[in-house]
C-alpha cells in the first residue's frame, strides 16, 4: 500500500483499514453502552441528592438560626 498523498486519502485509508473498524467500535459502545450507563449513574445522583437535601432542608428550616450576632455584642467589638 502506498503512502497517502494528501488528507482525504489517509482519512480515507484509515477509516476503511483496521482503525477504522475499531473506531466504529469504540463509537457504539459510547453511544450504546457507556452513555446509557452515565445517564441512569446521573438520574440516580439527582435524585438521591434531592432526597438528601429535602431532609436536611426540613431540619434545618425548623431549628432556629445562630447569628454571630447572638454571641458578640457590637461595644466587644471595638
Amino acid at each position: 500500500m502506498d503512502a497517502p498523498h494528501n488528507a482525504q486519502d489517509f482519512l480515507h485509508e484509515f477509516y476503511t483499514g483496521q482503525h477504522g473498524f475499531k473506531i466504529q467500535q469504540l463509537w457504539e459502545f459510547l453511544i450504546n453502552s457507556a452513555l446509557l450507563e452515565g445517564l441512569i449513574i446521573f438520574t440516580i445522583g439527582v435524585i438521591i441528592s434531592i432526597v438528601f437535601f429535602t431532609a436536611q432542608g426540613k431540619n434545618t428550616i425548623i431549628k432556629a438560626k445562630i447569628r454571630g450576632a447572638d454571641f458578640v455584642r457590637s461595644r466587644n467589638l471595638s
